[in-house]
Formats: C-alpha cells, sequence, structure tokens
C-alpha cells in the first residue's frame, strides 16, 4: 500500500520508523521549541487584549451608572462602598467570563482530539498488509 501511495505526486508516506527519524529531525532542529515559544508569545498577546476589553467594558459599565453613584453620593456613601459595586460587578464579569471561555476550552480541545474524519486533504494513518503502521501527508502540509 504504501509503494502505491508514494508513487502519488502530491502525497508522502511515511513509515513508523520514518516518522520517528522526522520528528527527530524536527527536534533537532528545534523547530518544537519555535512552536512553542510561538504559542507561549500568542497566549500572551491574547491575555493583554482580553484584559484590555474588559477594562474597557467595565469602564463603560461605570459611566453608564453615573447618574445613579452620584446619587449615592448624594446620600452619603463613602467612595470605599461605590468602588465596592464597581469591583463587585468586575469581580462578577471575570467569573462569568472565565466560566464560558473553560467551556468553550473543553468543547474545542474535545473536538481537536478528536479522531481524524478521513477527510481528503488530512493527515491519515492505517497499516499495510504486513501490519507496519505508515502515516500519508499531503505534500507541502509537513
Amino acid at each position: 500500500m504504501a509503494e502505491t501511495i508514494s508513487g502519488w505526486g502530491d502525497i508522502s508516506v511515511f513509515t513508523a520508523t520514518g516518522q520517528r527519524e522526522l520528528l527527530l529531525l524536527l527536534l533537532l532542529k528545534g523547530s518544537v521549541e519555535t512552536f512553542r515559544r510561538q504559542i507561549s508569545s500568542f497566549r500572551v498577546l491574547l491575555t493583554v487584549i482580553a484584559a484590555i476589553i474588559m477594562a474597557l467594558i467595565l469602564y463603560t459599565l461605570t459611566l453608564d451608572k453615573i447618574h445613579s453613584i452620584a446619587s449615592l453620593k448624594l446620600i452619603g456613601a463613602s467612595n470605599t462602598v461605590i468602588q465596592g459595586l464597581i469591583l463587585q460587578q468586575a469581580l462578577i464579569l471575570g467569573i462569568v467570563g472565565f466560566g464560558i471561555a473553560y467551556l468553550v476550552g473543553q468543547h474545542v480541545s474535545k473536538v481537536s482530539t478528536a479522531p481524524d474524519s478521513g477527510r481528503f486533504g488530512s493527515a491519515a494513518t492505517g497499516g499495510d498488509r504486513a501490519g507496519n503502521f505508515c502515516a500519508v501527508q499531503r505534500a507541502g502540509h509537513l
């Protein structure tokens, strides 16, 4: 089976040994570490952007309640009470946002780790008649 598929021009076939050699080659080149650093940088960037968005949302919500805050100040509420109300609102926003992000992350994790559906153009693994496992990868997607 591997010989037949390797005859196709746009597909590469790797045996289990070939896969190990390719992985070792990638590890030696440091590309795995490069990918890890890129993903870490992307996480930091997303966290900073999320923090800025949360701050702007909280600022907007506080401006919408400026009349209520002025009323509280008129009846004698201290700055600590008003700050506490704003911080409670921020805490609730943070907890709800974290909960939604966690649930979406769990769903995405389940979907991304699901077995390949065998669509054309994706990597697939299988065995030949001798029981040797091989991987098939479209050219240019390695």
